[in-house]
C-alpha cells in the first residue's frame, strides 16, 4: 500500500470537513454511516501509466498482478462507480513485448475494462502503422488534444470524452507528448498530425463546459514539471498557464517521468496523481460528490502496489501460455562474446575503450555500409562474457532505434564529438567508430584521423547515427539536431534497427567460438 492524500475543494471546505467527520465516525454510529452514505456519491478513478510492456515474471510483478489490483479496486467501488484511465507508454519496454510489438498489451487493457487511453511517445516506437493497428483493437476511448491521425481509416482520437458514472458526469481531456520532433525522425512522424495542445484545449473548453460535467480530469503523458521541451527550446510554465486559464480542471493524472505521486494539491487548486511506472502499481482516486447537488466535495487518493504472484485469474489465463513461449524465444543463442558487455559509464576515456560500444559501432557501419558511425551503450545492464541470447541482447539495446546517415566535414564531426563529450557526466553520450581523435580537457584535438591512422583533413564522410540521436535525443544534442536539418539533403534513412544490426554482426562474427568465464579468466570452451 502506498502513500495517501486528501483534497478538499476550497469553495466547499467547511462542508468537506463535516463530511470527513461523518466518514470517520461511521464505525461508531450506524445512523451516521447510513446518513453519510445516502448524502454522498463516491466515484473511483483508477490510473495506470508507463506500463512499458511489463509481462509478469517470476522475478517481479507485472501486468497480471496489475490486473488483480484493478479488479479489486473496481470490485470495492462497484462497476457503475469506477472509471479506469491509462496514460500511455504501454507497448515498448521488454523483450517479451517486443516479440509482438506490444499487441498483447491492448488485450490486457481491454480485459481490465480500460475506459480511456492517452498515447505516449514510446507507443510510436514500433512505427505509426503498428500503433494504429493496436489502437484499432482498443474498446475504450482514445483521447489527445495534441495528436491527430492523417489517415481517414485510422481509429478515432478525441480531444475529450464524457463518461457517466452513477449519475455523475465526468469529462476527461487527453494530452499526449507535445515535443515528438525531438525524439523521432521526420519520416517516422509522417501521418501523425501534431496540434497546439493549449489552443486545442481553449477551443474545446467552452463546448465541454456546456456539457455541465461534475468533474473535469486532465489525463496526460507528461509529468508535473513546469517547463517542457518545445522544438528544442524550453517552454516555461505550460501547465501553470493552462490551469490559470482553466481553473475548472479538478484532477490531473500524470505520466512519462516515471515519478510517483500519491496525491497533492498543485497549481491552482488542482489535485495531482501519478501512478508508478513499469507495472509497479495503480493510482486509486476516490472523488466524493454531494448526492443532491452533484457538486464535488473532496478527493482522496493512494498508490496501491502489487504483490508478486497475486494475479488476476483472467489475466493469467490470457498471458501465462504466451509468456512461456516468449521466455523460450529469449533463450535463443546468437553467439558468444569474448568480453563482458557493460555500460560505458561517465568517462570519455572509458567510453572509447568500451568493447561493446565499439562492437555496436562496427555493426552499424557494416549494416548500412558507412565508414563511420556514432553509438554508445544503452541503460545500465551488464552481463558476463560468453553466450549472448536474444533476450540478453534486448536488455543491452532495449530501444527500437533505426539507423540514418548524413555527410559531415571534419570540422562538423569534431563539433559533434565535442557535444557528445559535454554530455558525458549525464551518461548521455556516443562515441565515434571509424574515427580517431585526441581529447584534452574536454576539447577534441585540432585533427581527426581515419580508422587506418591517416589524417582526415578535408572532404565529407558518410556517418551513421541512430534516428533518435539525429532528432536531438530529446533535446540533449541540439547541435546534432540542427546539423541534421542542415544536412537533410544528404540524409539516408535505413529501416534496420540498431539491435537487428548488432544481432546480424554477432551471428556473423561471433557464432563459431564459444567463450566462458572460468576461475582464471576468459577461456575457450572445450
Amino acid at each position: 500500500m502506498g502513500k495517501t492524500g486528501i483534497f478538499f475543494k476550497k469553495r466547499k471546505f467547511f462542508l468537506s470537513l463535516l463530511l470527513l467527520f461523518f466518514l470517520f465516525t461511521a464505525c461508531i454510529s450506524t445512523f451516521a454511516a447510513s446518513r453519510s452514505a445516502s448524502s454522498t456519491i463516491r466515484i473511483r478513478i483508477i490510473q495506470t501509466t508507463d506500463i512499458h510492456g511489463q509481462y509478469s515474471s517470476y522475478a517481479k510483478p507485472g501486468i497480471m498482478e496489475l490486473g488483480y489490483l484493478v479488479e479489486k479496486a473496481r470490485e470495492e467501488a462497484g462497476e457503475k462507480n469506477t472509471l479506469y484511465i491509462d496514460c500511455g507508454d504501454l507497448f515498448q519496454g521488454t523483450f517479451e513485448s517486443s516479440l509482438d510489438q506490444g499487441r498483447m498489451m491492448i488485450s490486457a487493457l481491454n480485459l481490465m475494462k480500460c475506459d480511456s487511453f492517452i498515447p505516449g511517445n514510446h507507443d510510436l516506437d514500433f512505427s505509426l502503422p503498428v500503433l494504429l493497428d493496436h489502437l484499432s483493437l482498443f474498446k475504450g476511448k482514445i483521447l489527445s488534444t495534441s495528436w491527430r491521425f492523417a489517415s481517414p481509416k485510422a481509429p478515432e482520437i478525441l480531444s475529450y470524452g464524457i463518461f457517466q458514472k452513477a449519475g455523475i458526469k465526468i469529462a476527461v481531456i487527453g494530452l499526449s507528448p507535445r515535443y515528438m520532433e525531438s525524439w523521432f525522425a521526420p519520416e517516422a512522424l509522417e501521418g501523425l498530425i501534431r496540434q497546439n495542445a493549449a489552443k486545442e484545449i481553449a477551443k474545446i473548453m467552452p463546448q465541454l463546459m456546456e456539457e455541465k460535467p461534475n468533474l473535469i480530469i486532465l489525463a496526460m503523458h507528461e509529468g508535473e514539471y513546469r517547463s517542457t521541451l518545445k522544438e528544442g527550446k524550453k517552454e516555461k510554465g505550460f501547465l501553470s498557464h493552462l490551469f490559470r486559464q482553466w481553473p475548472q480542471i479538478d484532477l490531473v493524472l500524470g505520466g512519462h517521468t516515471h515519478q510517483v505521486s500519491a496525491g497533492k494539491r498543485c497549481y491552482f487548486d488542482q489535485w495531482y496523481v501519478q501512478a508508478p511506472a513499469l507495472a509497479g502499481g495503480i493510482g486509486v482516486i476516490d472523488v466524493h460528490f454531494d448526492a443532491e447537488s452533484r457538486k464535488l466535495l473532496s478527493i482522496s487518493s493512494e498508490i496501491r502496489e502489487p504483490i508478486k504472484g497475486q494475479r488476476s485469474p483472467e489475466m493469467e489465463k490470457l498471458f501465462s501460455g504466451k509468456l512461456q513461449e516468449k521466455e523460450k524465444a529469449g533463450r535463443n543463442r546468437l553467439g558468444s562474446l569474448p568480453f563482458a558487455p557493460s555500460p560505458m559509464g561517465k568517462s570519455v576515456y572509458k567510453g572509447m575503450k568500451n568493447p561493446f560500444a565499439a562492437l555496436v559501432g562496427k555493426a552499424m557501419r557494416e549494416a548500412v555500409h558507412t565508414p563511420a558511425a556514432f553509438h554508445g551503450t544503452m541503460g545500465n545492464y551488464k552481463c558476463n562474457a560468453g553466450n549472448i541470447t536474444e533476450r540478453r541482447l534486448f536488455l543491452l539495446l532495449p530501444y527500437e532505434n533505426t539507423i540514418s546517415s548524413i555527410m559531415l566535414t571534419p570540422e562538423e564531426c569534431r563539433k559533434v564529438i565535442e557535444e557528445q563529450c559535454r554530455n558525458v557526466r549525464f551518461g548521455n553520450f556516443q562515441i565515434p567508430s571509424g574515427i580517431r581523435f585526441s581529447f584534452v580537457k574536454g576539447k577534441v584535438g585540432k585533427f581527426l584521423y581515419n580508422e587506418d591512422g591517416s589524417l582526415w583533413q578535408e572532404g565529407e564522410k558518410e556517418i551513421a547515427f541512430t534516428s533518435y540521436a539525429l532528432s536531438g535525443a530529446g533535446g540533449r544534442f541540439p547541435f546534432l539536431a540542427k546539423l541534421s536539418v542542415k544536412k537533410a539533403h544528404t540524409k539516408k534513412v535505413h529501416t534496420i534497427t540498431v539491435r537487428k544490426a548488432v544481432e546480424k554482426y554477432i551471428r556473423k562474427h561471433y557464432s563459431g567460438r564459444i567463450y566462458k568465464t572460468g576461475k582464471k579468466g576468459l577461456n575457450d570452451a572445450k
